[in-house]
């Protein structure tokens, strides 16, 4: 019997790729600008592999006293923490000094977020099959998901 598991790149997005949502991103860049800043909720949930992205994307990442994650781009800074114990991170931009460069960033680190929850959850998924399964099959489809079929005897 064949089993398949799809793994796709969209799992997690900060906020919905809409106009809408580019635009609250936009206008929280343009207020940190004028020295106002909000919180934005994201999506991200895993600590090391937000630090991971941040890192790989060239911010400078520092784990402050109490949990939070303050990452500076050299065009400006996100502060990520959470609200409570195992909620998702919010974001909050300040001294935002290049708003396209600013704006570059933040579109990287959701795009390379993704890749990283895949890729993490790819080598899980291989890494703890059962005993009576085994991959007759991976194939990368043409939207970067990952289908793997399982053999299972």
């Amino acid at each position: 019997m064949s089993r398949s598991i799809v793994l796709v790149p969209l799992a997690i997005a900060v906020i919905s790729s809409s106009a809408d949502g580019l635009s609250y991103i936009v206008d929280a860049c343009s207020n940190s600008q004028q020295g106002k800043s909000e919180k934005i909720q994201t999506k991200y949930r895993s600590e090391d592999l937000l630090k991971k992205t941040l890192e790989e994307n060239g911010a400078a990442v520092r784990v402050d006293a109490d949990g939070g994650l303050t990452a500076d781009f050299g065009v400006g800074k996100i502060r990520y923490e959470r609200p409570g114990e195992d909620l998702l991170y919010e974001m909050q931009i300040y001294d935002v000094q290049n708003l396209e460069d600013m704006l570059c960033s933040i579109r990287e680190i959701e795009s390379e977020y993704h890749s990283n929850v895949q890729s993490y959850t790819y080598h899980r998924v291989k890494s703890h099959l059962a005993d009576n399964m085994t991959i007759q099959s991976e194939e990368v489809l043409e939207d970067n998901s990952i289908l793997i079929t399982l053999t299972m005897e």
